[in-house]
């Protein structure tokens, strides 16, 4: 019972996220990911010329 009320105010806070936070965050993932998939190709580059 107490774990119940424990997840329900959790879910609670995740939805008071405004639209464009999680906008935001969404960008933000996209960006990091595709940022580190830059610096693989890169070092895979590097690798590949030694």
């Amino acid at each position: 019972m107490v774990l119940n009320f424990l997840y329900f105010q959790v879910k609670i806070e995740r939805k008071k996220e405004s639209v464009e936070q999680r906008l935001a965050k969404v960008q933000q993932e996209s960006y990091l990911e595709k940022r580190a998939e830059a610096h693989a190709l890169e070092a895979a580059q590097l690798n590949a010329r030694i």
